[in-house]
């Protein structure tokens, strides 16, 4: 599995900073054996809360198969799980509803430690930048 730097990609995806990196708008994250290859949307992140009441971070993302295919979901992962630098990557339709979720923990070279490393990385860079704003 291949990994792009994490500050580089967690800075592209939360301030949407243009890079070679970037394809028509799509930062790639992860390539794994057989050929997938897993994108997140630039500029399409967001903190924001499940039903439950859980805090989030959520991105737009892109798996692409071997022969092309191209399939659009949403992923997050809880504040907690962020902390904990492990836990559960959670995949959604493009319409908010649950479709499964993923074990991850950081660095364990996994698509999905990978994509959820990124997804904490932005939120991270969020709350700091949320934190300079106070008074």
């Amino acid at each position: 599995m291949r990994v792009k730097g994490i500050f580089v990609v967690c800075a592209s995806m939360y301030f949407y900073v243009g890079s070679s990196m970037a394809s028509e708008g799509w930062t790639v994250l992860s390539s794994v054996e057989g050929g997938y290859e897993f994108s997140i949307k630039n500029g399409s992140f967001s903190s924001t809360q499940t039903k439950a009441g859980s805090e989030i971070a959520l991105v737009a993302g892109r798996a692409v198969s071997p022969e092309g295919a191209i399939s659009i979901e949403q992923w997050y992962v809880t504040a907690e799980d962020c902390n904990r630098e492990m836990g559960n990557l959670v995949t959604l339709t493009v319409d908010g509803d649950f479709s499964y979720e993923t074990t991850f923990a950081f660095g364990a070279g996994s698509a999905a430690s990978a994509i959820a490393q990124v997804i904490c990385g932005a939120n991270s860079l969020h709350l700091e930048a949320s934190q300079r704003k106070g008074i």
